[in-house]
């Protein structure tokens, strides 16, 4: 019983949960984010409900078939997944810059968060990706854009709205 808890019932239930909240999140995500400033490139998420497809099917297979030790690494490796692909699907369609914030993927960085933006010299990156130093962190993250042109009009908004 304990192991129809721990390898069935708590991920059914953690996707559940997930594929519930995420409409709920983009909602309370875009009043935060306010007025659009710049649209980007609208990507499809194909790829993304092919892996919540898998998702699913990993774990109805680990509720069937035994895997030993790796019983508990199948279904929450599916939850996990679950949650990728559903945050993907769920915030590639508001990719853009906004008031408060910027959605590039499915990475969401605040203005308040952003220490600074990496100048060209302090990267070996491509021209279609920009370099983000968020504050309290050592690693910065990078925004991947389909384009040089769009990287560089996100770059001359996020510059305007941090007053450099």
């Amino acid at each position: 019983m304990t192991k129809t808890i721990l390898f069935t019932i708590i991920p059914a239930a953690l996707m559940l949960i997930i594929t519930v909240s995420m409409p709920f999140y983009r909602v309370k995500l875009m009043n935060e984010a306010g007025t659009k400033r710049l649209a980007l490139a609208k990507k499809r998420a194909f790829l993304s409900y092919f892996t919540s497809g898998i998702a699913l099917l990993l774990l109805l297979l680990a509720m069937k078939q035994d895997f030993g030790k790796f019983n508990f690494v199948i279904p929450y490796g599916a939850v996990l997944a679950l949650y990728v692909s559903i945050r993907e699907s769920t915030l590639y369609p508001i990719n853009g810059v906004y008031e408060n914030l910027i959605i590039v993927g499915s990475e969401i960085l605040r203005y308040k968060d952003i220490e600074k933006i990496l100048s060209a010299e302090e990267t070996t990156h491509p021209d279609y990706v920009l370099m983000i130093k968020p504050k309290n962190k050592d690693k910065p993250r990078q925004l991947i854009f389909d384009n040089a042109n769009e990287a560089s009009e996100v770059k001359k908004l996020l510059e305007e709205k941090m007053n450099v």
